[in-house]
């Protein structure tokens, strides 16, 4: 099996260190990721400049362009892959955040080029396990396992968010549908400076979306 990994946190993220040493175990694996942080890029693509793809070690590629074109350039470059993988990403990407997230469009880009994706997400909250990676650690692989066992349809993706605490180490997962609540309207005015301040952690959630129940400790997986 013929993995593609990527993200928007940049090639040094240590969620894309995480991912690639489980997808490893998986099949085989190439890196092609941006070569820094562009996390909020969305679905944005190079196309009015040189790019440049370097081989930094065997099959592990840095790309100073957006995750969209890490897999395009991926898939021009290498041929199609049986699986994209994006991220972890470094926070979460629930409910509205998709339509924003560089590491969703990596998957949605693979979607509309037909090779099926999942985007790996980890909230990050505010509490003192900011760098806990265990619970996506110990879960990756059995996701993976029942969800490489399920039909997509041409353009669909699986996006997976875990929360930043949980009741159990080994929790099921929850499968639902994405909020579609707008985020906080929160702007502070200084003249004709413009700042969003609004509080992550108290977005609304509509009941029974990936922001409610991530939000309440579960694993989410919602199909996109």
């Amino acid at each position: 099996m013929r993995i593609l990994l990527t993200n928007d946190d940049g090639f040094d993220a240590p969620g894309l260190v995480l991912l690639e040493s489980i997808a490893s175990k998986l099949g085989n694996v190439t890196v092609v990721a941006p070569d820094e942080g562009l996390s909020g890029c969305g679905h944005q693509m190079t196309l009015d400049r040189k790019m440049k793809l370097v081989e930094v070690e065997q099959n592990r590629f840095r790309l100073n362009g957006m995750p969209a074109d890490c897999v395009r350039v991926a898939v021009a470059k290498f041929g199609p892959f049986d699986w994209v993988f994006s991220g972890v990403n470094q926070g979460a990407n629930l409910g509205v955040d998709i339509a924003v997230s560089g590491t969703v469009a990596a998957v949605r880009e693979a979607a509309q080029l037909r090779m099926p994706g999942i985007a790996f997400s980890q909230y990050r909250g505010r509490q003192a396990n900011r760098d806990d990676w265990s619970l996506a650690e110990s879960n990756i692989p059995r996701i993976f396992a029942e969800l490489q066992t399920r039909d997509l349809c041409p353009g669909e993706f699986w996006n997976v968010n875990f929360p930043c605490q949980w009741r159990t180490r080994d929790p099921l997962f929850t499968e639902c549908e994405v909020d579609t609540m707008a985020l906080p309207m929160d702007y502070s005015f200084d003249g004709e400076q413009v700042e969003f301040c609004g509080n992550y952690h108290r977005r609304p959630a509509r009941p029974g979306t990936d922001v409610e129940h991530c939000f309440a400790g579960r694993i989410t997986v919602s199909k996109v």
